[in-house]
């Protein structure tokens, strides 16, 4: 037995245990009637009255983001549309992962497919491997090449640990590279001096069966401090075709740590890792030649990995700092489509200097390499060749911040990447600032960005969907068709050209509002191309198909390549408003339209790729603070109807969370929350590998307790 699986056996058999206590406590009237007087009271538990909501409205504006300009500006500041998920936030939405974290900032799309596997992206294309989205923790890109797109199931940690998510709208390839095309997601975890002592926390309820967590702080004698931290979550199973079990159950334990060091009063030294086990089921759409031709059945997926990241930073003297930044990033994944083993090595340094007058000049280097094995999974449907690739990505990037005049900056850059698929490419990139009072920021941008080729789009095959013989009448063969999409070697970038203007005002002490427009055309879009019917041979022959040959059954190949062009446009608008230290009013809207279309004459083979995001995204988030030791929160959200890349649409839905907490001391919180109490269940999306059925998602109620000490 591996030491995860003993993990993981030990963390069941204390959790079933755990999931019975909280479940009796959570129905337990005695429980309620505390509750109840407690509303009532102020003890000497209450936090003070400043303290009521984390952070002012002018300090939230005021928070320090490093992803839009690779520098600490606030969000006031920066040019370009950002937002700001804080620790706060993430805590009083009661979300358990963090997808759904990432559905507090405006413009994102986030859609569950099943119990562990979601679709999401910002500003369109929203697909299980959205493939223009840019997603960093602590900076370092969990972007994979094999799919294209972020693995969702791989991505977590304990929520209580992140400090804050800066989502960047629109493309930030001038700094963080190819892919980040649409969006740049980063998420930056606290600093170890704000996690020390001891922390737990557990959770429990019908979907969210069972949750333990805790972390431990603690110092390395005057030179820094470090944290260790582990997670375990069971979660249920929800369901297809309305009653149907869609077996996809899952659980996972996470180990992990962080260490800051301060080694002199010049440098500064972060390193962090985590090691994960995984195991996850789903309810596959299973292939064949033969009758039924297609059938759901149940799987499971495992995966297994580790990370490790490492940074120093050195300040050079007064005006000048260098960083240089480490990290590998390892994932073996047992999967019914692909086994897959892939490691990635990573090293950049940054040279900041503000030695030129009014400029903030930025220069960096980077090298990478990606390094995979991929083997056809179980289902037989994948069939990848070469089978391994390794893959070097060379960079070099500068940024220079100008200064034109007392409310007026510049911003010009751009990254220069060379990669082995496509060679170099060249990302641009200007922006412009005006500040013509403490109260307004007006900024516009044009950029260029790319998405690189991944292994799926040269290297795989994959066997799309059966169709069924059509009736036969006595002349041609009535015989099974394999739809087959296959790779092409010589897959080219994806290309967008990006304008977009934004608006921050604080016309008030406690209003806050944030408008971000953009227009988006891309070009060498990923489409498939019709190809030939041809014949399967088989042992057992049917009549010919085509001349005199034996064949079970036909194939129907397409061929995927960049002959499609889009474009998108839209807005986001943000708003904050806090009447009172005890009421938080917070609103997002999101519209997009977009068209997907074929250039040279040629039609689309399968739906419009921009077609699968909503055209209005509403969220509405009320905070209230009845007395100091109570909160109550209720989130509201509307998701217009789309249409998955299979053609199958989904109804515009809309969703209730609610959470209620009790500070029972200082150092205990206890809430319950529920999530989708508008629906006992929701469809949200279908998977684009055709590998899922329709999935619906269930409601979900649990009881979560926090203690520090």
């Amino acid at each position: 037995m591996s030491a995860f699986q003993a993990l993981s056996l030990l963390h069941r058999v204390r959790l079933r245990a755990l999931v019975c206590q909280l479940w009796q406590l959570l129905l337990d009237p005695v429980l309620w009637s505390v509750l109840v007087v407690g509303l009532s009271l102020t003890s000497s538990f209450s936090r003070a009255q400043d303290e009521l909501l984390e952070l002012s409205l002018d300090e939230l504006l005021d928070v320090e983001v490093v992803s839009a300009s690779k520098r600490l500006e606030s969000v006031f500041d920066a040019s370009a549309a950002v937002f700001v998920i804080t620790a706060e936030d993430i805590r009083r939405s009661g979300v358990t992962s963090i997808p759904e974290a990432l559905r507090l900032a405006p413009g994102v799309d986030a859609a569950q497919l099943d119990s562990n596997k979601w679709a999401l992206s910002v500003r369109g294309y929203t697909q299980r491997f959205a493939n223009k989205l840019q997603v960093l923790i602590d900076g370092r890109p969990v972007y994979s090449p094999v799919f294209s797109g972020v693995f969702w199931d791989a991505q977590d940690t304990m929520l209580e640990d992140i400090e804050r998510i800066e989502v960047i709208r629109g493309p930030g390839a001038t700094l963080w590279g190819a892919n980040a095309v649409n969006g740049v997601i980063n998420i930056i975890t606290k600093r170890t001096e704000d996690t020390q002592g001891t922390l737990i926390s557990a959770l429990a309820g019908n979907q969210e069966r069972g949750t333990i967590a805790a972390r431990y702080g603690g110092s390395v004698g005057a030179m820094g401090n470090y944290r260790v931290f582990a997670r375990y979550f069971d979660r249920a199973e929800n369901r297809v075709s309305g009653e149907d079990a869609a077996a996809d159950e899952w659980e996972q334990s996470r180990l992990g740590f962080r260490l800051d060091l301060n080694p002199s009063d010049r440098d500064s030294v972060f390193a962090s890792g985590e090691l994960f086990n995984s195991n996850a089921g789903e309810t596959v759409t299973s292939l064949s030649l033969t009758e039924p031709f297609s059938e759901l059945q149940p799987e499971r997926q495992d995966a297994d990995g580790y990370n490790l990241s490492l940074r120093w930073d050195r300040t050079l003297g007064a005006d000048d700092t260098l960083s240089i930044q480490a990290f590998v990033d390892t994932v073996d994944r047992d999967w019914q489509l692909a086994d897959i083993d892939r490691a990635a090595y990573d090293v950049a340094v940054e040279y900041r200097t503000t030695r030129l007058s009014n400029q903030n000049l930025i220069l960096g280097a980077g090298y990478r390499l990606n390094d995979d094995r991929i083997t056809t999974g179980a289902s037989g449907r994948v069939t990848v060749v070469p089978e391994s690739r390794q893959e070097e990505v060379f960079n070099i990037f500068l940024q220079d911040e100008i200064s034109l005049a007392a409310n007026v900056r510049a911003t010009i850059g751009s990254k220069f990447e060379y990669n082995d698929f496509t060679g170099l490419e060249v990302q641009p990139s200007v922006r412009l600032l005006w500040q013509p009072s403490s109260m307004v920021s007006l900024w516009a941008s044009a950029s260029r960005a790319v998405r690189t080729p991944g292994r799926a789009d040269r290297d795989y095959s994959i066997v799309f969907d059966v169709v069924p013989p059509p009736s036969s009448d006595g002349l041609l063969p009535s015989l099974p068709t394999a739809v087959l999409v296959s790779g092409h070697p010589d897959f080219d970038a994806e290309e967008l050209m990006a304008y977009e203007i934004g608006l921050k005002v604080r016309p008030t002490a406690n209003l806050s509002l944030d408008f971000a427009s953009f227009y988006f055309e891309y070009d060498d879009i990923r489409t498939v191309v019709p190809g030939g019917l041809s014949c399967i041979p088989d042992v057992a022959p049917f009549p010919g198909c085509l001349g005199d040959q034996a064949t079970q059954a036909t194939e129907f190949l397409t061929v995927q390549g960049n002959l499609a062009i889009a474009d998108s446009r839209g807005f986001e608008l943000s708003t904050d408003w806090r009447p009172s230290p005890r009421w938080r009013l917070q609103g997002n809207y999101s519209f997009f339209s977009g068209v997907e279309d074929a250039r040279e004459g040629l039609s689309l083979g399968g739906s419009d790729g921009l077609a699968t995001t909503p055209r209005h995204l509403a969220s509405l988030r009320l905070g209230y603070i009845p007395a100091s030791s109570v909160e109550a929160d209720l989130w509201l959200r509307y998701v217009d109807e789309v249409v998955s890349l299979t053609g199958a649409e989904i109804d515009a839905y809309s969703s209730a969370d609610a959470r209620l907490a009790w500070q029972v001391q200082p150092k205990v919180e206890l809430a319950i929350v529920g999530k989708g109490l508008l629906n006992d269940a929701q469809e949200q999306l279908l998977s684009a590998p055709n590998d899922l059925p329709l999935t619906e998602i269930r409601r979900s109620v649990f009881v979560q307790l926090r203690v520090n000490f």
